[in-house]
């Protein structure tokens, strides 16, 4: 077998898939005659296996590597990397075997790794690129997913969780796939951020991805929001640049952060805000489209503008009235009673209420919940005692003051030397 005739292997991984092998591989051959295809098998109980042997019998450019039980696509791609870099492939692809990557884009994906690219993006979310037959909970899911990942990670590619790609043979050895520990949806994001934290070249090529229209797909609201909290526990959102690659052979995490020595636990809570500002909004709306699914987008529209409303109701009632009566404490020196308190969680929790969503709503249901309430506010309030200094003044004698301070030492607060005036 020539140089020439081993320019590519295209990897297509399968798992009950036996309805879509045929079209693919004969796709693939009619685009890329001089590509070798390569299919990666989880023990299918269909027979996609099978079918896949006999392919390969009829045409020597097709491969069948078989592996005991279903381990996952990230596993199935590296054990076809591996397979192919032993035997000498320049150019190794990534390809779903239902048809919703299009082999007509391989000539020129496969152009463009010539060229330089070490890495080849098949990509939606460039212009050129499309998706077809999408509900539209997938739409957000996959756009909000990769919006996400890009801010939160850094990396330059606006569809970093794409499964069609080309990586030249020396990207691969670059970026040391035997410490890959991701192996869900993970997978491709954690071979992007690799690619870019080994300086490798990446492009993005437009094509219309076209959702399968036979077979069950493995795609699932639940993958995409734990690859969310893994890029959240993983990506240093406050400096891209410090992101190390966790090599440890056992975690699942695809990434850690290295803080600096002198980070204080202040500033590490800090760090986490710019990711639950991006997260938040990705969450609600993947949440409501759920909603939408399950119950109508009518009921939908209409228990989120209910729920606006009872925020709006609340805010009113309880507003006025606690700022009211914070404020005539303050001028008299005393401490908020927990009524006042109360009110202003109301007020909070009626202010959460108001902008659309479903999960900052939880947030305020623990404010306004009359068995939840007095928990927050009990926190709040010994916080308030820790953190703050509160006067005291004796009615009519504003000069006469005595400072309570939270525990200082070991032993207990601060003792104050004052003297007690007794009005009566």
């Amino acid at each position: 077998m020539s140089e020439r005739e081993r320019a590519a292997l295209v990897i297509v991984p399968t798992y009950n898939e036996a309805d879509n092998l045929g079209e693919i591989v004969r796709r693939v051959r009619s685009a890329e005659p001089a590509a070798d295809i390569l299919v990666v098998d989880d023990d299918s109980p269909d027979g996609t296996g099978k079918l896949a042997d006999a392919m390969a019998v009829d045409d020597p450019a097709v491969q069948v590597l078989h592996r005991v039980g279903k381990q996952g696509l990230g596993a199935a791609y590296l054990a076809g990397f591996g397979w192919g870099l032993e035997r000498g492939y320049p150019f190794l692809v990534e390809m779903d075997a239902d048809g919703s990557h299009p082999p007509e884009r391989l000539p020129t994906m496969l152009a463009t790794a010539r060229d330089g690219a070490g890495l080849v993006i098949g990509s939606r979310w460039v212009r050129g690129g499309a998706v077809r037959n999408w509900p539209l909970h997938r739409l957000l899911l996959s756009r909000g997913a990769n919006t996400y990942a890009r801010f939160a990670l850094g990396i330059p590619v606006r569809d970093a969780t794409a499964g069609y790609r080309v990586f030249r043979r020396e990207t691969l050895l670059a970026i040391d796939l035997d410490s890959v520990s991701s192996r869900g949806y993970c997978f491709q994001i954690d071979l992007t951020l690799r690619t870019d934290d080994a300086g490798v070249t990446t492009r993005e090529v437009p094509i219309t991805f076209v959702e399968r229209e036979r077979g069950e797909s493995k795609m699932s609201g639940s993958i995409v929001v734990e690859a969310l909290v893994r890029v959240t526990l993983g990506g240093d959102l406050a400096s891209p640049a410090g992101r190390v690659l966790d090599t440890h052979p056992t975690r699942h995490v695809g990434w850690e952060t290295t803080p600096d020595p002198g980070e204080t636990m202040k500033n590490v809570r800090i760090r986490w805000v710019p990711a639950v500002l991006l997260l938040t909004p990705v969450v609600e709306i993947v949440v409501i489209v759920l909603v939408a699914n399950w119950i109508g987008w009518a009921a939908t529209i209409a228990a989120l503008a209910a729920l606006s409303v009872v925020g709006v109701i609340l805010m009113r009632r309880s507003g006025r009235q606690a700022w009211a009566e914070l404020s005539r404490d303050r001028s008299v020196g005393t401490e908020p009673p927990s009524g006042v308190v109360d009110r202003a969680l109301t007020f909070l929790g009626g202010l959460i209420l108001v902008p659309p969503g479903f999960v900052k709503d939880l947030v305020a249901l623990v404010l306004l919940l009359p068995f939840t309430r007095p928990l927050v506010r009990n926190r709040i309030q010994s916080w308030a005692v820790r953190k703050g200094t509160m006067y005291v003044s004796a009615p009519g004698d504003p000069t006469m003051s005595a400072s309570r301070h939270g525990p200082t030492t070991p032993h207990g607060p601060d003792v104050v030397r004052g003297e007690v005036i007794d009005d009566d």
